[in-house]
């Protein structure tokens, strides 16, 4: 069931930077999902639930922290610059929650 309900997240989400930012390149569309979905793709090394972090804007900025350690364990090669990008993913995908649900709880009880 929970891959059912990425995937539709997933083509939601991609229509909704689609008709935020109509001008962007399709690469940049799916940066911009791949992004925001890296954290998903890790939430057991990171040992988080990946909709936990959509409570606030401030649960994603204290899990900062957390996904730049988890960048530096991992030699990523720019850690500071990775985890810039995946926060602005996940602020991204906060903001469709909020526009479109009214919170993340409201698209998990859809």
């Amino acid at each position: 069931m929970e891959k059912d309900k990425i995937k539709r997240l997933r083509q939601e989400f991609k229509n909704y930077i689609i008709c935020k930012f109509p001008d962007i390149k399709r690469s940049t569309i799916d940066t911009y999902i791949g992004d925001a979905f890296y954290v998903y793709r890790h939430e057991q090394e990171l040992n988080i639930n990946f909709f936990d972090l959509f409570n606030s804007l401030e649960t994603i900025s204290e899990f900062r922290n957390k996904l730049l350690e988890h960048q530096k364990n991992n030699a990523v090669k720019y850690p500071n610059a990775s985890t810039c990008a995946y926060i602005c993913g996940l602020n991204r995908l906060y903001s469709f929650f909020e526009e479109k649900y009214g919170g993340v709880d409201n698209f998990i009880n859809s």
